[in-house]
C-alpha cells in the first residue's frame, strides 16, 4: 500500500476529537485517502491530548474524486474501506482552482472512538485431543471456524488451524474484528443448507395454517422463498431472483459438503429489513429464539464482535486424512473469551435446548474428543449419524404434508 509522497498536489485532513468526554489518546488513528484510479495513501496520526491532529496528502497529478476514511490505527487500508466508519469524499471539481485543499475539521465522535478501541481483538485458543482413555492424539490438525446462520442456511468461517503435540495439545491464535459493511461480510463467506436447521424450521411451517405450501429448502439462499410465507398474510413479496425448483428430498440427499451453496445475488442488508414482515407472518417459537435462527432471533453478524466456535480436526492415518472431530451447529461455544483454555472452560451460554452429540463407537472402537467437557464427546461418526436421521424424519414430515395437497417434492 503506497505511504504518502511529495508531488503537485495536496490534501490536509484535520481531525477533531476534542468532543470525546475524558478523551485520552491512548490509540493512533489511521487516515486514508483513494484517488479516481483506486490508489491509496495511508497515514497513521497520534491525536494530541485535547483531541486534535491531522494528515497530510500529497498527489504527483490532479486526483479528481478522493475519498477519505478514518479508522483504528491498527486496521490496514483495505480493512478500512470495508468499515462502517467515518468517510468524506473530496470532489473533482474542488481541485480545478487550487492544487492544495484543506478539509474542515473532521469531527470523530465517542460512538466511533470506543469502537475502534475494541473492533479487533486477538483470542488465543488452547485444547487439547485425547481418546476416550485419555490419551493424547498427537500430530492431529485443528481448526476452528466462527458459525453463523440464518434460516436454514449455515456459513463455517475459517478462523484458524494448528496441529497437536505429543501430548494432543493445540494453540491457535485468532484475530477478529467486527464492523464491516454488509456487502463486504457477505463476500467473504460461502452458505450452504444445514439438514439441522430445515428440522427445527419445517415442522413450525407445517403447523402454520397461513403458508399453504412449505417452501422447499434450497442449497443456495435466494429470499424468494419467503413470498408465499409473505402472502399469507398481505405481505409484499421480496423483490429478488425466484426460488429454483429444488426439491426437499434432493437438497437434503447429499453429503454435507456436496450441499455447498453457490454464490447468489442476495443483499445481505435486505434480510435484517425482512425481519419484521416475517415475523408477523409466522408464529411465535421461543424454541426457535433459543436456538437463534433468524429472524425469531436478531441477525446482523457484520456487527458481531465475538466469536462463535466450532472445532473440525482431521488426522493423517495411513496416509490418508481422516476426519475424527467433525462439531455440528449446536456445538457451538458462544461469544468465547480472548483467552479460552478448553481442557477447563464451559461456556455458559451454549443453547439449552440443543441436542446433545450423538455417541457412537466408530469401527476402530475408539472415540476422539476434544478435551473440553464430557458432553462435547463426538465420534467420527456422530456428524453423519445425525444427518442421516435428520433426512429421515424430514422426508416423512413432507411426504406426509404433500401427499393431502397433490404433488410430492423431488
Amino acid at each position: 500500500m503506497a505511504k504518502s509522497t511529495q508531488g503537485g498536489f495536496t490534501l490536509h485532513v484535520p481531525l477533531d476529537a476534542s468532543g470525546i468526554k475524558d478523551f485520552k489518546p491512548d490509540k493512533a488513528v489511521k487516515v486514508v485517502a483513494v484517488d479516481s484510479k483506486g490508489a491509496a495513501q495511508e497515514q497513521l496520526v497520534q491525536l494530541s491530548t485535547d483531541g486534535k491532529g491531522s494528515a497530510t496528502f500529497s498527489f504527483a497529478a490532479r486526483p479528481g474524486v478522493v475519498q477519505v476514511v478514518i479508522g483504528p490505527g491498527d486496521a490496514t487500508a483495505n480493512e478500512l474501506r470495508a468499515l462502517q466508519t467515518i468517510s468524506v469524499s473530496v470532489s473533482a471539481r474542488a481541485w480545478q482552482d487550487s492544487n492544495a485543499l484543506t478539509l474542515s475539521p473532521i469531527a470523530i465522535s465517542a460512538r466511533y472512538w470506543w469502537w475502534w478501541l475494541i473492533w479487533c481483538r486477538n483470542f488465543t485458543i488452547r485444547g487439547r485431543v485425547v481418546c476416550a482413555d485419555g490419551s493424547a492424539v498427537p500430530g492431529a490438525q485443528v481448526c476452528a471456524y466462527d458459525v453463523d446462520w440464518w434460516w436454514w442456511w449455515v456459513s463455517e468461517y475459517l478462523v484458524g488451524c494448528a496441529t497437536t503435540d505429543a501430548t494432543g495439545a493445540f494453540e491457535i491464535d485468532v484475530r477478529w474484528c467486527c464492523g464491516w459493511w454488509p456487502w463486504w461480510w457477505w463476500a467473504q463467506r460461502i452458505w450452504r443448507l444445514e439438514p439441522l436447521l430445515v428440522q427445527r424450521i419445517v415442522p413450525v411451517l407445517q403447523r402454520t395454517p397461513t403458508i399453504p405450501r412449505v417452501p422447499l429448502p434450497d442449497p443456495a439462499p435466494d429470499l424468494a422463498i419467503f413470498n408465499e410465507i409473505l402472502a399469507g398474510s398481505g405481505g409484499k413479496p421480496v423483490p429478488t431472483l425466484q426460488a429454483r425448483g429444488t426439491g426437499l428430498r434432493a437438497a437434503l440427499a447429499g453429503p454435507r459438503g456436496a450441499m455447498a451453496a453457490k454464490p447468489k445475488a442476495v443483499d445481505p442488508a435486505a434480510v435484517t429489513a425482512l425481519r419484521s414482515g416475517l415475523l408477523d407472518a409466522l408464529p411465535a417459537s421461543a424454541e426457535l429464539a433459543q436456538l437463534r435462527i433468524w429472524p425469531w432471533w436478531p441477525w446482523e453478524p457484520w456487527f458481531d464482535c465475538d466469536l462463535d466456535i466450532i472445532f473440525k480436526v482431521t488426522q493423517n492415518c495411513s496416509g490418508q486424512n481422516t476426519v475424527i472431530v467433525n462439531e455440528t451447529i449446536w456445538d457451538t461455544r458462544w461469544d468465547i473469551p480472548t483467552t479460552i483454555d478448553l481442557r477447563s472452560w464451559q461456556t455458559s451460554k451454549r443453547v439449552a435446548s440443543s441436542p446433545a452429540p450423538t455417541r457412537r463407537t466408530a469401527r476402530t472402537a475408539t472415540v476422539w474428543s476434544l478435551a473440553m467437557s464430557a458432553t462435547t464427546l463426538l465420534t467420527r461418526s456422530a456428524a453423519t449419524q445425525e444427518h442421516r436421521r435428520c433426512r429421515r424424519v424430514i422426508s416423512i414430515r413432507e411426504r406426509r404434508r404433500f401427499s393431502a395437497t397433490g404433488p410430492t417434492p423431488g
